[in-house]
């Protein structure tokens, strides 16, 4: 589920625990993982003056995240989620997005990582790999070991030749 819907109390609570670890041992890292769809200018503010990072769900651009991240009704979700991540970033957020490579946004991996790198924002990739059970899903979004050994081989040269981006 969305992290982000927990509510305002519940993350009191995180943040004085936190903020209890931390006097007593050190150093800790509050992060949150969400699709920055529902999260409103004061929910971030509140996140940042917290301290919290957040990695963002966005799979690559628009023509590709808007089939891998729809809202409930179809609709592209993508505007709202690079809205959301700008803002974090404007806001001194540390922020940054996990894309999940799979199938659909696989062709656009070299131009989502060329768009990732014209907005400076840093990101990493969890694939969605067909191996194992997996393998026998009707509803199969994987790519195979080697689709992805290609891909972050191709991803590799390019970032290589344009050391521009943080993977």
């Amino acid at each position: 589920g969305e992290a982000s819907l927990a509510g305002r109390k519940f993350y009191d609570g995180v943040f004085q625990i936190a903020n209890e670890l931390r006097t007593n041992r050190g150093k800790l890292e509050t992060i949150m993982q969400s699709n920055g769809t529902f999260l409103k200018k004061e929910d971030i503010d509140y996140f940042v003056a917290n301290g919290m990072s957040m990695g963002f769900s966005l799979d690559g651009v628009p023509i590709a995240h808007n089939q891998t991240r729809p809202f409930a009704g179809g609709q592209p979700s993508f505007d709202k989620a690079l809205e959301t991540i700008s803002y974090y970033k404007e806001v001194k957020g540390r922020a940054g997005v996990i894309m999940v490579l799979s199938k659909i946004n696989l062709p656009y991996l070299i131009e989502s990582y060329r768009f990732f790198a014209s907005k400076g924002i840093d990101f990493q990739i969890n694939p969605i790999l067909s191996i194992g059970e997996a393998a026998n899903v009707d509803f199969d979004l994987g790519i195979t070991p080697e689709q992805y050994l290609i891909a972050m081989k191709e991803l590799f040269e390019i970032w290589i030749a344009e050391p521009t981006q943080t993977v």
